[in-house]
């Protein structure tokens, strides 16, 4: 099936967020330049690595983007200094933006991979899915049963 026929179900589109590589990092479908770089592989190689050191040098994994406003607005004004050919022109407010969303969509998609690992679970949780209670009915803790009720 055609990507432009498929039913609307990611998140990602959902939320309209870019869906393509190409338009995370600068590419609308129509191939323009929304970033206003030329549309050269070994540019957005760069830039995908400049976004990913952002990444991991301002914002926390264990923390979602909303949550990390400072985090956001040193990621910005890093962008708009490292450069300064990117963010001068017209829309400057729209390519920060862009760029912003980006350097958070590798987050997001770091999140979503622990998640699927089991990385951003919570060390106290207890699966009680598979606990008995006793004939009785009471759901007493046994210390002597090795973990059981």
């Amino acid at each position: 099936m055609h990507p432009e026929n498929r039913p609307n179900t990611s998140l990602s589109r959902l939320h309209h967020r870019p869906t393509s590589n190409a338009s995370k990092f600068g590419i609308d479908r129509n191939k323009s330049a929304v970033l206003g770089i030329p549309a050269t592989p070994a540019r957005f190689g760069y830039l995908r690595t400049a976004f990913k050191a952002l990444e991991q040098e301002y914002l926390d994994v264990a923390l979602p983007p909303s949550a990390q406003n400072t985090a956001l607005d040193k990621i910005r004004a890093k962008l708009e200094k490292e450069f300064p050919d990117l963010f001068d022109k017209d829309d400057k407010e729209k390519k920060l933006y862009l760029a912003v969303q980006a350097v958070c969509e590798i987050l997001y998609a770091k999140r979503r991979r622990n998640a699927s690992l089991g990385k951003n679970r919570d060390p106290n949780f207890i699966d009680m899915s598979d606990v008995k209670s006793d004939s009785d009915g009471s759901d007493e803790y046994d210390p002597e049963s090795n973990g059981t009720f």
